[in-house]
């Protein structure tokens, strides 16, 4: 469910943009515990950016009682920094910005997604493997 927007000028480099999307995909399933194979990641480029930006973040992310304030700000550092590194950028050259959406605005693989940190959340990540296999 997750999906992350990464805008920038021109186009990322392919390796660049494989590292990039390893690093949100591992912060977001590291501090969320979300599934890896949910995180989406999307290129986009020949966007006019702020002075001093090279890569604009935006994320929309579930939000719910175990999604707290504290969370994703955690979160959002932690892509800052993760994202920076694998594009060889300065980290204050990244912005990143994250948006919370109540679960049952989202469906993956025609479940629609529990609440973060409920019962039904472990039976929708087996249901979510089982899919997978």
């Amino acid at each position: 469910m997750p999906l992350y927007a990464v805008a920038t000028r021109s186009p990322l480099a392919p390796a660049v943009a494989e590292r990039v999307a390893g690093a949100v995909t591992t912060a977001h399933a590291e501090l969320t515990g979300g599934p890896r194979v949910l995180v989406n990641v999307l290129f986009q480029h020949g966007y006019r950016l702020r002075a001093g930006e090279r890569i604009d973040v935006s994320g929309t992310i579930r939000g719910g009682a175990r999604r707290t304030d504290e969370l994703t700000r955690r979160l959002e550092e932690r892509l800052r920094a993760d994202i920076a590194e694998a594009a060889g950028v300065p980290r204050g050259e990244v912005v990143v910005s994250l948006a919370k959406v109540p679960a049952k605005w989202a469906i993956e693989a025609g479940l629609v997604l529990p609440e973060p940190g409920t019962p039904e959340e472990e039976e929708w990540k087996a249901a979510v493997a089982a899919l997978a296999d």
